[in-house]
């Protein structure tokens, strides 16, 4: 076989993969998390499912919006990115990242108040922090 032969082949590859890749990227797009309502749970539940099984919580929520309703253990700043931390049993945190913007919203949040929040679900970290980005105080 000729070296332009085997280069046509390899950019036919390339060039449908491409094309599987940005057909694929739009339709998770549509598709996505904000397509459907929020699931509403609360920091309790959610720690429940991932500490009863891992697989099922992911399969459940993760990728998914969720409204999460808690009582604040921690809300700072962690490497300029604001977060608030949800207690929840079983030795585990439900913790919930915020855009730089939302700052002035967290300002009054304290340790012990009751708060819902809205975001994705990122799945468990370690064994004991469940992620959720793109948080927004409900």
């Amino acid at each position: 076989m000729s070296v332009k032969k085997i280069l046509l082949i390899i950019l036919a590859v390339v060039a449908a993969a491409a094309v599987y890749f940005v057909a694929n990227r739009a339709t998770r797009k549509i598709a996505g998390p904000s397509a459907s309502p929020p699931t509403t749970t609360t920091a309790g539940e959610i720690a429940d499912a991932y500490s009863e099984n891992e697989s099922a919580a992911d399969g459940r929520f993760k990728g998914h919006q969720v409204t999460v309703t808690g009582e604040i253990d921690r809300a700072a700043e962690v490497v300029t990115v604001p977060i608030v931390d949800l207690k929840a049993p079983n030795g585990m945190v439900v913790h919930c990242s915020f855009a730089r913007e939302d700052r002035p919203t967290l300002a009054p949040l304290k340790p012990g108040q009751s708060v819902t929040l809205t975001g994705i679900v990122d799945g468990l970290f370690g064994r004991t922090v469940i992620g959720i980005k793109n948080c927004k105080v409900k």
